[in-house]
């Protein structure tokens, strides 16, 4: 699976999000509306600056009303290809 190009990935998370969340309602405001992000990148825990980052890439999708936010796995989402070098293992 190749990563999904940088400038198509909102349209990919939304594509994925659509067809696996059911109740795409928020818990904080009872709103059904959110915004994806392009793919971020959360540096794995413990590293130090002498050795190499592993990264977690990620989308945020939040809330377009209250801002409630979360992060959804981009390899699981099949936006980016787990052989990316740098990427935390388990991701």
């Amino acid at each position: 699976m190749p990563t999904v190009p940088p400038e198509d990935q909102k349209t990919a998370i939304q594509a994925w999000l659509n067809e696996r969340w059911q109740n795409a309602q928020c818990p904080v405001c009872g709103t059904v509306g959110w915004t994806a992000s392009d793919v971020l990148q959360i540096p794995a825990y413990g590293f130090t600056w002498q050795s190499e980052i592993r990264v977690t890439p990620v989308s945020s999708v939040m809330c377009i009303e209250c801002g409630y936010t979360m992060f959804f796995n981009a390899i699981r989402a099949g936006i980016i290809d787990p052989a990316d070098e740098g990427l935390a293992s388990d991701a």
